[in-house]
């Protein structure tokens, strides 16, 4: 029997973000067979680590947003992060983000910065409640 191919698949997606909104954007895509890395604080990592209920001492929150995900530890107010990013920005097809409005200015990683890095990319900034 072969195997069926998803449709996404050979698709690097790029996730900034923390809690629920992008990383449930960026599971839907890597359940249809994107590769997705997600960014995450260092120690602390996603807000959603600690949220209850849990198994295992585990977030089910966390894992339920995240599931099929990749997980590289960066501090994004770290310039040398930031540079790492970049790097990983040129062979990403899609950068998914959920900062305040402003928050990736600060940080030189909001769309207009990104597109000079990778202007094929596709930029998605997404927040639960509106801007």
């Amino acid at each position: 029997m072969s195997e069926v191919k998803r449709p996404l698949e050979g698709v690097k997606v790029l996730e900034l973000a923390t809690f629920i909104a992008a990383p449930c954007c960026a599971r839907f895509l890597a359940d249809l067979g994107a590769e997705v890395i997600k960014i995450e604080r260092p120690v602390a990592g996603d807000d959603s680590r600690g949220n209850v209920p849990r198994l295992e001492g585990k977030s089910l929150n966390f894992n339920w947003y995240n599931r099929g995900k990749k997980s590289v530890e960066l501090s994004m107010k770290d310039p040398d992060a930031q540079e790492i990013i970049k790097a990983m920005i040129k062979d990403a097809d899609v950068v998914v983000e959920s900062f305040k409005p402003g928050q990736m200015k600060k940080f030189g990683l909001d769309y207009e910065a990104v597109k000079q890095i990778n202007p094929e990319v596709i930029y998605c900034s997404v927040s639960a409640c509106g801007q």
